[in-house]
């Protein structure tokens, strides 16, 4: 945990962004599509993130992304007794002195922090006003991001709790994915996970789109007849 918390304090992800940025101003505008093949499909994303965004108005300073993984991963270690207290401290304390370096204003940092949040997980989500998925009337300000590249997307969760889509949907986590839906039905049958999980892996860019459903009392269900 200290030489994963030194890595983040040293270069973290904004030094993958740095190396990409760099990449994206050599490569020729007309190779751009081909300079990404030869890597795998999170290395694909975040390639073409950084073509698509890199260089324009959406693009900002990252080091927010990395300065609260730090405070976030200090904090659980000093939980799991990996770290002394002072020691979470000490790492909090390098990642404030980043983020004053590299921010003026918290709104500043917030902005650095969805950016590199949007660019870690390799999608971009330039809408955070329209209603998400169920329509309730308070359903504004966040879209589940596309479920492409769920098969190499582990760990999950924003921690890396769950090391499978298996674990995921199992019932160490069941109150996670129980709060995401009201149907009482979800996941309660034996082989359901197994579905759930074989659909996930299945979906690519050939996948037809599925409508989301009408919301109702039981909330919206795909499974419903």
């Amino acid at each position: 945990m200290r030489t994963q918390l030194a890595s983040y304090l040293q270069e973290g992800l904004r030094a993958e962004y740095a190396a990409l940025t760099a990449w994206r101003q050599a490569l020729p505008a007309a190779a751009r599509v081909l300079g990404v093949e030869g890597f795998d499909q999170n290395a694909r994303l975040r390639r073409f993130f950084v073509l698509d965004h890199g260089g324009t108005a959406d693009e900002h300073d990252i080091t927010a992304w990395d300065t609260a993984r730090i405070v976030h991963y200090a904090g659980l270690a000093w939980a799991a007794g990996w770290l002394a207290e002072h020691e979470a401290w000490q790492y909090a304390s390098q990642a404030a002195q980043l983020a004053r370096a590299a921010y003026a204003s918290w709104d500043a940092y917030g902005r650095g922090f969805v950016y590199g949040r949007w660019y870690w997980q390799g999608y971009w989500n330039a809408d955070m006003t329209t209603a998400a998925q169920g329509g309730a009337p308070d359903s504004n300000g966040y879209n589940p991001p596309s479920l492409f590249g769920v098969q190499v997307g582990a760990p999950y969760f924003h921690a890396g709790n769950a090391r499978t889509l298996e674990e995921l949907f199992s019932p160490t986590f069941g109150a996670h994915w129980k709060a995401l839906t009201k149907n009482a039905n979800f996941l309660v049958q034996n082989g359901d996970v197994a579905k759930l999980v074989a659909y996930l892996l299945s979906i690519d860019a050939d996948k037809p789109d599925l409508a989301i459903p009408v919301t109702g009392a039981q909330g919206g269900n795909f499974c419903a007849p």
